[in-house]
């Protein structure tokens, strides 16, 4: 309709006035076309994996540790733990690209792993712009699957390299899988093309447990966050040139006894929603702190295949949320990215919440410290943990429907989720995807309530009983700047009186 009404005017204005009259009326023209803004979308599919002989992060028991932990054993690319022995799928690095053709660009980058490193991140930036890229880290959010059979040796965090789950870093390593990711997010940025996009919710229910069942009063096993996003993006012709999507799990089919690498269930997943529409399929994990796989999920044909189960039950929810969705090349994005400040670690390490330990024990050991509050309070710095994580959030407003997909530098538990995604509700945002794992990985993020009923999730929460509500906080942070709604204050996080 812009379009006809400047054709007529440029005739009248022509018959009126000649060249002159045409001249303002094609500036108008020009005016009116470049306020129609128009997505275009990049994406790529990449095989990074490592050589084979790296260490495999998530477990720090069983076959993956050295025998005589912590004793070490020091080969080419491990100290701590056991090297990896082969492949059983690649290590995907996958990237997104949205530009609204309005001036924001944004870019979704995953990958198979136990978590976002963010010295390996700012190292991909950097390789990133050397190869003529203009992205900086405030663009992109780098998600991990959360696989427990990705690559080790490639963070610098003592923390989790003498647990040991990720094991000493190998500056070689991370240097190539960092290379690799840019590539990969280069590659998507350079096939931008005209497309369209929509985002929707589904409900997926059975596919996923509570693990913490029994341990946090009023918890069972199917205390669960069912929300499934799903983020559909066609070219021009319709076709499928992306599908993102947003659950809660950890990716553990696989467990310590494997030795080879391997996406695990969220891989599976992938594969299957490729397999139904096309495309690439991207996975980004959301508050799955204490979800796992259901029972039946991670059936597979053999100890050695990753064709588990759960993979076309995940998917057949993906394709179906998709196929009702209405991609359109009308899409606003508004970014904010910010860091966000910890401070040193306040591990708080009593008996109470590690061992349930109040009373009795050797030497009445358990009475006594409940009585005079024996606290290993460790401030570690950040040689040892991130301190310093970078909160994303992504406004995407399309067909009258305003969603934020926010990040989360760690593992965020269930309750921690439902709280965030109050907080983005009030701030008036119809949809939330919640990004966790991304852009760091801190540990754990258990609530007040589940950080005093104790268990491994409250141990390895490690910036106190305020950490979560840090966590809140920083969402918050940078959700509320370009919320619909304004001037919303944080509701109170529940504590136990």
């Amino acid at each position: 309709a812009e379009y006809m009404g400047i054709t007529h005017l440029i005739s009248h204005l022509m018959s009126v006035s000649g060249m002159r009259g045409a001249a303002v009326a094609l500036t108008l023209l020009a005016i009116v076309v470049g306020a129609v803004a128009q997505l275009r979308a990049g994406v790529a599919k990449c095989d990074v994996s490592l050589p084979v002989g790296v260490p495999l992060a998530g477990y720090n028991h069983g076959d993956r540790r050295v025998p005589y932990w912590p004793l070490p054993e020091k080969r080419q690319y491990t100290t701590f733990m056991m090297p990896s022995v082969g492949i059983i799928d690649p290590t995907w690095s996958k990237a997104l690209v949205l530009d609204d053709g309005a001036g924001t660009r944004v870019v979704f980058s995953t990958m198979d792993g136990i978590g976002s490193d963010e010295t390996l991140n700012a190292l991909t930036v950097e390789y990133l712009q050397a190869l003529g890229s203009s992205l900086t880290l405030s663009n992109i959010t780098f998600s991990s699957s959360h696989s427990h059979s990705g690559p080790g040796a490639i963070s610098p965090r003592m923390l989790w390299a003498l647990a040991p789950a990720t094991d000493l870093l190998v500056p070689a390593l991370q240097q190539t899988l960092a290379q690799n990711v840019a590539a990969c997010i280069y590659q998507a940025e350079q096939a931008l093309q005209p497309a369209a996009m929509d985002i929707g919710i589904a409900q997926l229910l059975g596919a996923t447990v509570n693990r913490r069942a029994g341990e946090d009063p009023g918890i069972s096993s199917t205390t669960i966050d069912p929300n499934l996003g799903v983020v559909a993006v066609n070219d021009a012709a319709g076709n499928v040139l992306a599908t993102v999507f947003n659950f809660a799990f950890h990716s553990v089919c696989f467990g310590p006894s494997n030795m080879m690498l391997s996406s695990d269930l969220a891989g599976a997943a992938c594969r299957a929603v490729e397999a139904s529409v096309g495309g690439v399929a991207l996975f980004i994990n959301a508050d799955a702190g204490d979800i796992d796989p259901a029972p039946g999920m991670c059936n597979a044909p053999n100890a050695t295949s990753s064709d588990f189960s759960g993979g076309p039950i995940i998917a057949a929810a993906v394709v179906a949320k998709r196929a009702e969705l209405s991609p359109v090349p009308d899409v606003k994005i508004t970014m904010v990215s910010k860091v966000v400040p910890f401070g040193r670690t306040n591990l708080n390490a009593t008996l109470g919440r590690f061992d349930n330990c109040t009373s009795g024990g050797d030497l009445d050991i358990c009475s006594l410290c409940e009585a005079i509050n024996c606290d290993a309070n460790i401030h570690m710095d950040e040689n040892w943990l991130d301190e310093n994580p970078v909160f994303n959030a992504i406004r995407f407003d399309i067909s009258g429907v305003a969603t934020v997909a926010v990040s989360m530098p760690g593992e965020p538990l269930l309750a921690l989720g439902w709280m965030v995604r109050n907080d983005t509700a009030n701030l008036g945002y119809d949809q939330t995807l919640l990004m966790g794992y991304s852009n760091a990985h801190m540990g754990y993020f258990a609530p007040p309530l589940q950080y005093d009923d104790g268990g491994y999730e409250s141990q390895l929460t490690f910036f106190g009983i305020q950490t979560a509500e840090m966590v809140r906080e920083g969402v918050f942070s940078v959700a509320a700047p370009i919320a619909p709604a304004s001037n919303i204050q944080m509701s109170a996080t529940p504590r136990r009186k």
